[in-house]
Formats: C-alpha cells, structure tokens, sequence
C-alpha cells in the first residue's frame, strides 16, 4: 500500500515537471507589454489620486468659505440687535415737560419733536421778582433753525443762540450768550442748560442762574 501511495506522488510530480517544462518562457515583446500595462495602471492610479485630493480641497474650501460667511451673518445679526437694544426707536412725535424748583426760584421747559427733529421749545424761568421768556417755532419771524444730525438743532434767536438736543426719551437746550434784558429784563447774559427726561418731571438745571 505505501509503495503504491508513493508511486502515485512520483507520477504526479513527474506530471507536473514535464507540464511546466512545456511553457515557454515570455519573449521580449510580452516582458515589454507587461512593463508598460503595469506603467499604465500606476500612472492610472497616481491621477485617480489627484483627482481624489483635489475634490477633498474642494469640499474643504467649499466648508471654510461657508462656516466663514455664517459666521459674518451671526455677527451682524448679534450687531444689529446690540443696536437695536442700544438704540430705541424714535416715535413719531414726542412732547416733553418739566417744572424745577419753587415758585419763586423755578425753571420750566415744554419741548415738542416731531420725527426725531426739534419742532418748538418754551422755557420759562423766575428768580425772585425777575421773569425769563423764550419762546421758538419752526418757521417763526424770531428764530432761525438748523439741523446739524444726530438730533442736534441750532436756534438763532434775536439776541444770541440756543442748541437743541433730541434723543428718544431725552431732550436738552443749551442757552448761549443770550440777552437777558430782551428775554428777560435784567442786566448780563444767560447761557447754562436744561435737561428734561420722558421718566422725571423734575428739569435738570445747569448755570442757568448764574
């Protein structure tokens, strides 16, 4: 039985040996072609890999450019609710009034303003005895007035000037050099402020009895 397993086995590797001996070895021509296929499909593989990392930078650029335009979008949105809350809306018209101090040392102001621009003003002021009156309107024979921005108005009066002041919610008027005689009937000059706020009856008084 052994002698005929090992028969069998020499058979067979003299079978394979005379089946290997029978194919002829590759010409140059089919070492040549095989070179050059397995060129091929490097130089194949070497683009396809390119190609690959250039769509990757693609869709990089393409993410870059939008997470950057999101984030400019975010920050104007946050800028322009910052402004928002920084910055109340104007009504459409606004009065104000306030009265400081007693009646024989006292400083009342009545303003109105219309689309954010300073339409009239009446400031009235007593100190003892001694009665002040200024009184201005758009479009008046007395004043003249010019809008500077930013709610900013300067009056020119018969005898010296005043600057207006409008915020929502705030008014000011600033006296300069005015003639205390013709608006007031005493000797000197009245110059000082008057603030008024939407939230206080009371004036806020600067200089203006001095």
């Amino acid at each position: 039985m052994k002698r005929s397993v090992i028969v069998c086995f020499a058979l067979a590797f003299c079978s394979a040996g005379l089946a290997y001996a029978k194919l002829p070895p590759p010409s140059e021509e089919e070492k040549a072609k095989a070179i050059a296929a397995k060129a091929k499909a490097a130089e194949a593989a070497k683009k396809e890999a390119a190609a690959l990392a250039r769509a990757q930078d693609r869709v990089v650029e393409i993410y870059k450019r939008n997470k950057s335009a999101a984030a400019v979008g975010d920050a104007a949105k946050t800028t322009k609710k910052s402004k928002a809350a920084k910055a109340p809306r104007a009504p459409a018209m606004e009065k104000f009034s306030c009265r400081t101090g007693p009646n024989d040392e006292q400083v009342r102001l009545i303003a109105q303003v219309v689309k954010s621009r300073p339409m009239e003003f009446a400031y009235y002021s007593r100190l003892g005895t001694s009665v002040c009156s200024i009184h201005g309107r758009r479009g008046d024979a007395y004043t003249k007035w010019q809008d500077n921005g930013s709610g900013k108005t300067a009056v020119s009066l018969l005898a010296g000037s005043v600057h207006l002041e409008y915020k929502p919610g705030y008014f000011s008027i600033k006296f300069a050099q005015v003639d205390r005689m013709r608006y007031c009937g005493m000797y000197g000059e009245l110059n000082g402020s008057v603030e008024v706020s939407s939230k206080k009856p009371e004036c806020a008084l600067t200089g203006v009895f001095d």
